[in-house]
């Protein structure tokens, strides 16, 4: 996915459907990088960045930059919700 420690990796275990690919966020809390205080929620950042790694897992490069991203983000995505 692109990272070299396991700690910066957000995805669970991949789930492929044919010609898709899906992944749960489920980031690892003790990376201050990513949680620097408690959360009720998990940040855009982290959202983010799980859109990236399941780019790789579809076949983009690693070490392709990325160069621009649009979302909007117009509800939490919750911790205590599954």
């Amino acid at each position: 996915m692109g990272r070299r420690s396991p700690l910066n990796v957000v995805l669970g275990e991949p789930v492929h459907a044919g010609d898709t690919v899906s992944a749960l966020v489920e980031p690892r809390f003790e990376n201050a990088s990513l949680f620097d205080r408690t959360y009720d929620h998990i940040p855009a950042m982290v959202i983010t960045e799980g859109a990236r790694q399941l780019a790789h897992l579809v076949g983009a490069a690693t070490g392709a930059a990325v160069t621009r991203c649009a979302a909007e983000f117009t509800r939490f995505a919750e911790l205590d919700s599954s």
